[in-house]
């Protein structure tokens, strides 16, 4: 499962994540599409922002592992 498909499980647009995180949609959707390698901070908040509860924080937690090593980050 990707970011992507986490994202809008969880029914946020990529400007609602980069406003979480801090930064702008632009540099977000680079982030989700594997164009430039998000920050261990960004990572972190990647994964508490789409942790919906526990019953999803190991997928969560292995999709974007799986996102970072399709990656190459």
């Amino acid at each position: 499962m990707s970011i992507r498909v986490l994202r809008t499980l969880h029914g946020l647009t990529q400007k609602q994540i980069a406003d979480k995180l801090g930064t702008h949609q632009p540099v977000y959707a680079m982030f989700e599409n594997g164009a430039v390698r998000p920050s261990a901070e960004h990572h972190e908040q990647l994964v508490k922002i789409l942790r919906a509860n526990e019953a999803h924080s190991i997928s969560v937690i292995e999709a974007i592992r799986a996102w970072k090593d399709e990656a190459n980050v």
